[in-house]
């Protein structure tokens, strides 16, 4: 599974992005906009095409998703605590984690967590990778309900090691925000995930 996260801040014809992202193999797309009043977040919503709605997951502005056929909800730090609330929804639940020990209080409802930063940020300055080759892959080699998403720097110059290191699947940002030719990245990247 590849993600592709938006970036923080508006971005010029986006929606043309996301659509072009999704039709090229992102097998999602989160709108994480936390600074952006949501009235825009909701115009960049009407902008995607109807039958794309249902790949994307929203980080904040949980109200549009009964105004929306929004596909799925992503929880932080911040919402974490409203996950129960949520428990028998149909709507695909996921939540960022930044270690192993709070993946393993995940509940089994969840469906995917993004596990960061797993290397050095490429659009977070002073964000640095943690975790350790040999301890990530065994704990990757344990069974879990839901799936495992890597996050943070991920690129095409390291893919191939994130799923050497037992990951199936990886959520990028700052690789296809800040790379003028993404549609060629991303086709890169859905190689191997």
């Amino acid at each position: 599974m590849l993600i592709v996260i938006s970036h923080s801040d508006p971005v010029e014809r986006e929606s043309y992005y996301i659509e072009k992202f999704l039709n090229e193999g992102a097998d999602y797309f989160h709108i994480r906009k936390p600074a952006l009043p949501s009235s825009e977040v909701e115009t960049l919503i009407k902008k995607i095409p109807e039958n794309l709605l249902s790949k994307i997951s929203i980080h904040n502005n949980y109200h549009l998703l009964g105004k929306y056929n929004i596909g799925g909800i992503h929880f932080t730090s911040k919402s974490k605590h409203l996950l129960s609330d949520y428990q028998n929804s149909l709507l695909r639940k996921s939540i960022s984690c930044h270690s192993f020990e709070e993946i393993t209080e995940l509940p089994s409802y969840i469906d995917y967590t993004f596990l960061s930063p797993v290397f050095n940020s490429i659009s977070k300055e002073n964000y640095s990778g943690k975790f350790n080759s040999e301890e990530t892959k065994n704990f990757l080699s344990k069974k879990f309900d839901f799936e495992i998403v890597a996050l943070g720097g991920i690129s095409n110059n390291n893919i191939e090691k994130t799923v050497q290191l037992g990951f199936k699947n990886a959520a990028v940002l700052g690789v296809i925000w800040e790379t003028p030719d993404n549609t060629l990245i991303l086709k890169e990247l859905k190689k191997y995930v």
